[in-house]
């Protein structure tokens, strides 16, 4: 498994990858900035290179980073990674990321979230939040896998998330 930048030259599996989730009914795609609700792909890649430089951050947003989870040359997962968050984003995530459907139970999600922690300690985090929908058992799974520890259940927007916390 090896994390990658998106590029010009990842558009069709970044776009197979997308039609994988919808053809299995899932309407969002965690960690994707949004793939999931553009069929442009060069504004989604535009999007998501802006936000990850200072200069180019729209006002109100953070530093983030999106990377494509690769194994064997295929896409198997994306992820991004907050550079911090706001005070109005204490029981959100640093690390969000989701799995192509075809590829989930088989440990991709668990070294896809290690590589991202190491990413995470790059940038000088020494902790980060994960915020889990209580009933998604595998991404528990996958982050308890990597050492998270659980920290307080709460409602947000109406559904029960579960938030865990990682020292780097």
């Amino acid at each position: 498994m090896k994390l990658i930048k998106p590029e010009k030259k990842c558009e069709n599996q970044i776009m197979d990858f997308k039609e994988e989730f919808l053809k299995n009914d899932e309407d969002v795609i965690y960690g994707s900035e949004s793939l999931e609700q553009t069929d442009n792909y060069e504004e989604w890649l535009e999007s998501i290179q802006n936000n990850n430089s200072e200069e180019t951050l729209a006002e109100g947003d953070v530093l983030t980073d999106v990377y494509l989870g690769v194994k064997n040359n295929r896409l198997v997962g994306i992820v991004s990674l907050k550079h911090e968050l706001d005070d109005s984003q204490e029981d959100s995530s640093h690390i969000n990321y989701s799995i192509r459907p075809s590829c989930r139970c088989k440990g991709c999600g668990t070294k896809m979230v290690k590589k991202a922690l190491c990413k995470a300690k790059d940038i000088g985090l020494d902790e980060i939040k994960v915020a889990i929908p209580h009933d998604n058992v595998g991404s528990i799974r996958v982050i308890e896998k990597n050492d998270a520890e659980f920290v307080k259940s709460v409602d947000n927007l109406g559904e029960q998330v579960d938030v865990y916390q990682l020292k780097l």
